[in-house]
């Protein structure tokens, strides 16, 4: 069949204009002949080509001219135009195009996206932020200090080898002395530990029965044990000196030899798990990082045990080494989240991490506190209270406060670590100083953009001074109470969101009904509920496919069946309105004027999306907007009487911006009414658009005029800046913190409401599911052109992206359903048994077999690695014969 590749890519997704191009296509008969419709958009004139059994082709021309009129006023050609230019590409190319679109907005507005709900989940969609977040998480994985990375996590607690001489030697004493002047080791005696075992045996028994017979001498700051046997041990023992605590040792090394020779050191910082083992031969002097610590003064003739082996004493060494290994992981999760697009994952995983992370530290001091005589080090403490309560996991609530966060919980770890002479104190200073760079940045932009809109906001008053009514005239009291009224009645939502609403055809004419629709959509979406795919067995065949493309909150999440929505309800809108400016005319000799405006630009939209609703494209509302102009303040309030009396027109919320009582608030605003409005006509109803919200402004002439292109640009540059102020921003993550920590009190009528909301769009889901089914067993018979392309745009308005590949996906939720030898036995047995969760299971199990049989312990690939390798304790090569001799060497 022919391909229609022509039009310009760029343009895809707009109201286009007349397209000189064609519409094709297929549909197959049930008389098994294949018709072929060619459907002009200029001149609607069809060939159809039938091919018969006999392969002769007939061809057939009807004009459709005479009937030009009538399908113009069914079908509007600005939806033919939609269609066609929607034919040649996928269905879901502009949410797709949405999601590439936030590198976009970044790279041309770096600094206003600091000002942002999420400034934090921009930073997360730049690829060299990620790349510099994939570092620093490397970094926390293997880079130096050796003790904590993550692969000293085995030899953590890993037995030592046998010895036979062990030497303790204090190296400085608490009273100052230290190096050659310690005459006295500081302490009564030492020893193993081997289990629970003490060797040798304290209190002292025979020194020469069993195993247990050893040698103890003193030299100087020097005490030596020598054993017959060699001996292997897990931990040691001290006692205390009787005398004062002053002579107490407070650095000292413990020494292994099996020679004398060659010494190995055992270091303990603060006597906690044994951390690493270093060499020095006889004679050389150990250097000072691999002394050990006691911190705590012990009391006269303590028994002090350390076993390396008990949890109490290993916990702090696996609590640092887990500790850093979970800031890495979190910051590798959030690095691939946010390459797939998954923003908000991101910053769940990262304060997920930091969050563990924290709270190992915790542990840590808990451990080391109780237990173990070590040292306690409040910096750690300090630092890990500021992750879980300042920065970053309160981000998980709302990343609004990042940047004011950061700043603070550095400056708190800076102070802290520079009074208590910690590690770290560089970093944290350098952070401190990157955001405040960053917060003058932000703030030399929210400057710039104030004083434009408030110069703006001045032109803007003294053009209203011109046009407002005397202060005795009742007509601005008579439209602000007009707006209370509409504000009483509308019922308005705290967030509005779009919504399909597919046509029912028991609800013909009866507006009610759809209200009472859309509200229990607008509650159930509330609730943040989705109900999983149902069987396919108990619905028609769009039942699969709505509950899968669409949650049961049928709030729309695709941008390409939003724009199609936005199409279909651009020339109903302006219809509409037309009508109630023209009855408004006749009435009332109002001075009002349809300015008809185009639908908001795609990249316009992805920048609002983007930017004020965080990817939600469900809470764009002004995709369609309409404006109508007046020339006296009471033709404003007489419209928007009329708007509110009008049975098709829903007014969802109402803001009246004409007369400032805040400064502050209507700060980058054009003086006007602005309206959210649903037009609830048999047109929107048959196409699902009935609860699509749409923008209308009622602006005075005056101010219209004034209304430049700039002025536009500078107030909305100033409302993206200042989206939210930090009053705002610590309110918000107040209230956040506030719901998550108050338990929930559920009362009787609440649940008696959830209840009702749920049987109610349970039941319309049951009806929209019939539609659904007849819509589409009706599409394949149609063989009207109108009707086939209401169809087209209806399913486009109702399902979202790409109707073909929720097809697909319909199909293969069915063969899961299926039994097994429905897929057998058939004949693509192994394409359709890979959609079933049993043959998935089987073939990752086989895979899983085959690599461990492989490259496992003992498998294929060590032996063939291993082949020719021989492990001896003795090897001997004999010459038989040189090299240009010709007799055998007989041995000489």
């Amino acid at each position: 069949l022919h391909q229609v590749s022509h039009g310009d890519d760029e343009n895809d997704g707009e109201a286009l204009g007349p397209l000189s191009m064609a519409a094709m296509n297929a549909q197959a008969n049930l008389e098994d002949n294949i018709v072929v419709t060619f459907a002009s958009s200029e001149s609607l004139s069809e060939m159809t080509v039938l091919v018969g059994d006999d392969h002769e082709c007939v061809s057939q021309t009807q004009d459709h001219s005479s009937s030009r009129s009538t399908s113009a006023e069914d079908f509007p050609r600005v939806w033919l135009d939609y269609l066609v230019a929607s034919s040649h590409r996928e269905g879901n190319r502009l949410q797709l195009s949405l999601r590439a679109a936030r590198l976009t907005v970044f790279s041309h507005k770096r600094l206003e996206v600091l000002s942002s709900r999420h400034p934090f989940r921009w930073f997360l969609s730049v690829t060299i932020f990620r790349l510099a977040l994939a570092l620093i998480a490397l970094l926390l994985l293997f880079a130096p200090p050796q003790d904590t990375a993550i692969w000293s996590l085995a030899r953590v607690g890993q037995a030592q080898d046998a010895a036979r001489l062990f030497r303790f030697t204090a190296r400085k004493l608490r009273n100052g002395l230290s190096g050659s002047e310690i005459s006295f080791p500081g302490i009564e005696t030492f020893g193993l530990l081997r289990g629970s075992c003490l060797v040798p045996r304290y209190p002292a028994g025979d020194a020469s029965l069993g195993s247990d017979a050893h040698k103890r001498e003193v030299a100087g700051a020097a005490m030596t044990l020598t054993f017959d046997v060699p001996r292997s041990f897990d931990g040691w023992y001290f006692v205390t000196s009787n005398a004062s605590s002053e002579v107490s040792p407070v650095e000292f090394t413990l020494e292994s030899s099996d020679d004398g020779e060659r010494w190995w050191v055992y270091v303990m910082p603060s006597m906690m798990a044994l951390q690493r083992v270093s060499s020095v031969s006889s004679g050389q002097t150990v250097a000072a990082q691999d002394f050990s610590r006691i911190d705590t003064p012990p009391q006269p003739l303590q028994l002090v045990e350390m076993r390396w082996s008990s949890l109490a004493c290993l916990w702090p060494a696996y609590a640092k080494i887990l500790e850093r290994t979970l800031k890495g992981l979190g910051l590798l999760a959030a690095v691939v989240c946010g390459q797939l697009g998954r923003f908000r994952a991101s910053i769940q995983m990262l304060c997920l991490g930091f969050f563990l992370a924290a709270m190992l530290s915790i542990s840590e001091l808990v451990v080391l506190l109780r237990s173990c005589n070590l040292r306690m080090d409040y910096a750690n403490l300090i630092e890990a209270l500021t992750v879980v309560w300042i920065f970053p996991c309160p981000l998980i609530l709302h990343d609004c406060l990042a940047l004011e966060l950061g700043a603070v919980s550095s400056a708190i770890l800076l102070l802290v670590k520079a009074a208590l002479r910690s590690g770290g104190a560089y970093f944290h200073l350098f952070f401190l100083l990157f955001v405040l760079v960053l917060l003058a940045c932000r703030e030399r932009v929210r400057s710039v953009a104030r004083r434009a809109a408030a110069r703006h906001q001045s032109e803007l008053a003294k053009v209203w001074q011109d046009v407002a009514p005397p202060g005795d005239d009742s007509t601005l009291q008579d439209l602000d109470a007009l707006v209370v009224k509409c504000r009483k009645n509308s019922r308005k939502p705290a967030y509005l969101r779009q919504f399909r609403l597919s046509y029912l055809k028991g609800s013909d004419g009866n507006i009610g009904i759809e209200l009472d629709r859309i509200r229990s959509l607008e509650g159930f979406s509330a609730m943040k509920r989705n109900r999983s795919p149902s069987t396919h067995a108990s619905f028609g065949a769009f039942a699969s496919c709505a509950d899968m493309a669409l949650s049961d909150t049928k709030e729309i999440t695709c941008f390409d069946q939003l724009y199609a929505q936005g199409v279909a309800m651009q020339r109903i809108v302006v219809d509409k309105l037309s009508a109630i400016v023209e009855e408004l005319r006749a009435s009332c000799e109002s001075t009002a004027e349809l300015v008809e405006t185009p639908m908001k630009s795609i990249e316009a939209s992805y920048d609002k999306i983007l930017r004020k609703y965080d990817g939600a494209v469900t809470r764009l509302t002004d995709l369609v907007r309409q404006s109508i102009v007046f020339e006296r303040v009471q033709d404003i309030t007489a419209c928007l009487r009329a708007l509110h009396e009008d049975r098709e027109v829903v007014v969802v919320s109402v803001k009246n911006r004409l007369v400032v009582s805040n400064e502050v608030e209507s700060l980058g605003h054009v003086r006007d009414v602005r309206l959210k409005v649903r037009v609830v006509t048999e047109q929107s109803r048959f196409y699902g658009t009935s609860a699509f919200i749409c923008e209308l402004r009622l602006v005075l002439a005056s101010m219209q005029a004034v209304t430049t292109p700039a002025m536009l640009e500078d107030l909305k540059s100033y409302r993206r800046l200042h989206q939210v102020d930090l009053r705002g921003r610590i309110a918000l993550l107040w209230s956040r913190l506030k719901a998550r920590c108050s338990l929930p009190r559920p009362r009787r009528e609440h649940i008696s409401k959830l209840s009702k909301i749920c049987a109610e769009v349970l039941v319309d889901t049951a009806k929209e599911v019939g539609s659904f089914d007849s819509l589409y067993k009706s599409t394949a018979r149609c063989l009207s052109n109108t009707q086939r392309h209401k169809d087209l745009l209806r399913l486009r308005c109702l399902f979202a992206g790409d109707i073909l590949g929720t097809r697909l996906q319909e199909l293969r939720h069915a063969i899961k359903k299926t039994g097994v030898s429905s897929v057998l036995f058939t004949s693509i047995p192994c394409t359709l048994a890979l959609q079933k969760p049993v043959f998935t299971l089987l073939l990752l199990a086989g895979g899983a077999f085959y690599s461990y049989y492989a490259f496992g312990p003992g498998g294929t690939w060590q032996e063939v690695s291993s082949r020719h390798r021989f492990s001896v304790r003795a090897a001997r090569m004999k010459v038989l014969q040189r090299r240009g001799v010709g007799q055998q060497a007989a041995g000489e």
